[in-house]
């Protein structure tokens, strides 16, 4: 068998293999999963930071800063 169809059958064969790239989330899509969460719907959630200070001033509530990742 000729070189050229080796090789040929070598790169068919690794593209054959190769599973498909997921795509990468982006950084507002990993938000919406995030607010999505059972956890996070028993409350009303600001993303603004005044508006939480108006929030808890006028409710007589402290305010709960839940920080994380998303992967990034």
């Amino acid at each position: 068998m000729p070189a050229h169809l080796l090789l040929v059958f070598f790169v068919a064969g690794l593209l054959h293999c190769q599973e498909p790239a997921s795509p990468t989330p982006t950084p507002e899509q990993l938000l919406q999963q995030k607010l999505a969460q059972p956890f996070l719907q028993r409350a009303t959630w600001t993303l603004d930071w005044d508006v939480a200070r108006q929030r808890a001033a006028a409710d007589g509530k402290l305010i709960l800063g839940y920080f994380t990742t998303a992967g990034y």
